[in-house]
């Protein structure tokens, strides 16, 4: 039987430590964070013009529900953006 001894640290078999997160650059998320910004607001507004109406068909409801859908998480997603809160 080995000889084991407590006081021993235990020793990483990895050359690199595990890191949390991506490794993507933080000016790229800022980028991609604004571009879906402008994707939940501009789906929102052309949602709301009827730009998509010939998918709702009778439903004009749909496109009032879906068009606040989007312009609510875009709202979100921007007070989430500007705080710093991802």
């Amino acid at each position: 039987m080995e000889n084991i001894n407590e006081n021993k640290p235990i020793e990483s078999t990895q050359s690199k430590p595990a890191t949390s997160g991506t490794d993507a650059p933080a000016a790229m998320k800022k980028i991609f964070g604004v571009f879906m910004l402008l994707i939940y607001f501009g789906m929102g507004g052309l949602t709301y013009c009827g730009y998509f109406d010939i998918l709702f068909g009778e439903w004009h409801w749909m496109k009032w529900c879906l068009g606040s859908l989007f312009t609510v998480y875009g709202i979100w997603r921007a007070f989430r953006y500007f705080t710093g809160r991802n």
